[in-house]
């Protein structure tokens, strides 16, 4: 375990190549959160694919809703649907996946 002052690049790249001298070898794919300094680290430390981490996403994506919205159980609210989607979402679009799912809710938000 280590601890560092931020979730900046250098910390995870000294962090990643610790890990490697220790033996991690042959990772290709890394789920974790939307960490800039993180996701830059394992690409140039492990060259391995980068993925969101889905309870993260889906935190962004309900964080478009309003508070109703969010526990809605059936439409309108975004959830159940989010739900349904999210396993269909592959990790290049995961991105830009809880905004375009989220914007109907938003859109129907009261001001």
């Amino acid at each position: 375990m280590t601890t560092g002052h931020s979730e900046a690049e250098p910390f995870w790249v000294e962090f990643l190549c610790s890990q490697a001298r220790r033996g991690l070898r042959g990772v290709k794919l890394v789920i974790s959160d939307a960490h800039e300094g993180l996701k830059a680290a394992i690409t140039r430390v492990l060259s391995a694919t980068w993925q969101r981490c889905r309870v993260h996403f889906m935190r962004n994506a309900l964080s478009y809703a309003g508070k109703t919205q969010k526990n809605a159980s059936s439409p309108p609210g975004p959830a159940p649907s989010l739900r349904k989607t999210l396993p269909r979402v592959c990790a290049n679009n995961g991105g830009t996946a809880p905004a375009r799912c989220a914007r109907p809710a938003k859109a129907r938000r009261p001001a």
